[in-house]
């Protein structure tokens, strides 16, 4: 696993996203009898509950969002630290 910057974890695939298909009886996360859901599963960065911000022992703020001019990086907090 790596750590990246939040505009580069957006164009990845989020195994845990689910859209629903036809008449939303069926969900899942890749595409399905014609249907594509790749731009719905991908990831969502900080807008996920998961995602953690790589701490680099620079100045953050109250919610551990980084705060200096360097471009954080982060990771999905379900995939383990690392």
């Amino acid at each position: 696993m790596s750590v990246y910057t939040e505009d580069e974890a957006k164009t990845m695939w989020c195994p845990f996203a689910r859209v629903p298909f036809g008449n939303g009886a069926v969900n899942g996360n890749r595409g399905f009898e014609g249907h594509s859901s790749q731009k719905e599963s991908l990831c969502i960065g900080s807008a996920c509950m998961a995602w953690r911000w790589k701490h680099s022992g620079g100045d953050h703020n109250a919610i551990g969002e980084p705060t200096s001019l360097v471009l954080p990086h982060g990771y999905c907090g379900l995939a383990g630290k690392p």
